[in-house]
């Protein structure tokens, strides 16, 4: 795990606030865990930010992921069982604080021990038939102990056109700015 002074420095470097900081360290090394989930497209503003435009995009605070194939109870066991190598590769702990299973869609809370303070983040699955077939990126490694691994992540079109989907259907601002930046 990083330690306080490296997540100071970036909390400086990018002009937030460091729990925001430590939030998006531990994003990161949720990811690597998710990765080694198959069935697993990354997707969201997340993606944007993490893969996509690294240097230029907003935080994001939550993880979201289609699945493409099996069913979501299935691959719920298949997720906490990556919290033990992302704790013994990075030293966080992660605990799942609760899962919301409705169908075709799983929410999951995990809550996280890091340097700073303790919080939690929220994933949504969700049953998605992609249009496109997923792209497999490397994530940026923003800090000093990230390892280099590649996640399946949707395409900048099919990005595109989720985007423009949740403007028409839930109208948030954080939407309309990935819509913005994305047609630059």
């Amino acid at each position: 795990m990083i330690d306080r002074r490296e997540l100071l420095e970036k909390a400086r470097e990018k002009g937030l606030n460091l729990m925001i900081v430590e939030k998006d360290y531990v994003l990161g090394w949720l990811l690597f865990g998710f990765s080694r989930v198959p069935n697993l497209v990354f997707k969201g503003g997340t993606a944007l930010s993490k893969i996509y435009f690294p240097r230029m995009w907003r935080l994001s605070e939550d993880l979201d992921f289609s699945l493409i194939k099996g069913k979501l109870e299935d691959n719920l066991e298949k997720l906490k069982t990556v919290f033990s190598e992302i704790r013994r590769q990075s030293g966080i702990e992660l605990k799942l604080k609760s899962h919301h299973l409705i169908q075709e869609y799983l929410q999951l809370k995990i809550q996280y021990q890091g340097v700073i303070s303790r919080n939690w983040i929220k994933v949504d699955i969700t049953i998605d038939d992609l249009v496109e077939k997923p792209a497999l990126r490397s994530i940026h490694r923003e800090y000093s102990d990230y390892i280099s691994f590649k996640i399946k992540v949707e395409t900048l079109e099919e990005l595109f056109a989720s985007k423009l989907r949740a403007v028409i259907e839930r109208k948030k601002c954080r939407d309309y700015f990935d819509l913005w930046q994305l047609s630059k």
